[in-house]
């Protein structure tokens, strides 16, 4: 909504390796409406064309310092 609060949904922490960072952002159906690969960037819900009210699931594909692969997943809700 602009007031520089929670405007943008990213993901944060110590010891990953930016150059293997993905974060993927799905609609209800399944359908992949985001994907993010630059660790300083986030989701602000405009996705390709701006995508409406609701909840949304996340995927964050990563690989630490030490050479480990990690997988989270999520959902996010985005409020307007």
């Amino acid at each position: 909504n602009g007031d520089n609060k929670n405007d943008v949904f990213n993901i944060a922490g110590f010891g990953i390796n930016p150059n293997e960072y993905e974060l993927l952002i799905f609609n209800r159906h399944g359908d992949l409406i985001e994907k993010i690969t630059n660790l300083n960037e986030g989701w602000d819900g405009g996705g390709k064309s701006g995508v409406p009210q609701g909840t949304y699931t996340y995927r964050v594909s990563l690989r630490d310092v030490t050479n480990k692969k990690h997988r989270f997943t999520g959902s996010v809700t985005l409020i307007r």
